[in-house]
């Protein structure tokens, strides 16, 4: 495989945050409530909902609560994100997402999603496609995109 072959085209697109998701005290009626700043800490204490330790995203998430001082044991392991934002719809559990995930469920009168705090955890999330002498038409498309103002501004 020539070195050519190897190279990355990188397209940067936001920087990711998490959060603590749960149930609101009460329903919002404009959709996802945003509950004050809470830290790694506090969010510790809590029954949680986390991806399985084979997960990426677990992985991002045990380093944050290990960089402030702390550790989790799960009331609930899955490998399912959709799991993560149903135990917390559900109640009796809280989950941590990115920004991302938050974003999805932005209309759900019944949840609340506070920024953590106190252990910085920035993760950069970026388009890469391998590259080429010539690009399909779709990853044209995709690297337009990518590199959109509008878009960028969106993300």
């Amino acid at each position: 495989m020539s070195l050519q072959a190897t190279r990355l085209v990188e397209c940067p697109q936001y920087t990711e945050h998490y959060f603590l998701l749960r149930r609101a005290a009460r329903s919002h009626p404009e959709g996802l409530q945003m509950g004050p700043p809470m830290s790694w800490q506090e969010a510790s204490r809590l029954p949680l909902c986390m991806l399985t330790p084979d997960m990426h995203n677990r992985t991002v998430v045990d380093a944050a609560f290990a960089a402030a001082g702390v550790s989790v044991q799960p009331a609930m392991r899955t490998n399912s994100v959709l799991t993560l934002v149903l135990s917390a719809v559900a109640g009796q559990l809280c989950s941590v997402l990115p920004g991302a995930l938050v974003g999805t469920v932005r209309h759900d009168r019944e949840l609340e999603a506070s920024p953590l705090t106190g252990a910085e955890v920035l993760s950069p999330i970026g388009f890469m496609s391998h590259r080429t002498a010539r690009p399909s038409r779709a990853l044209q498309a995709a690297h337009a995109l990518a590199l959109d103002i509008q878009w960028l501004a969106h993300a």
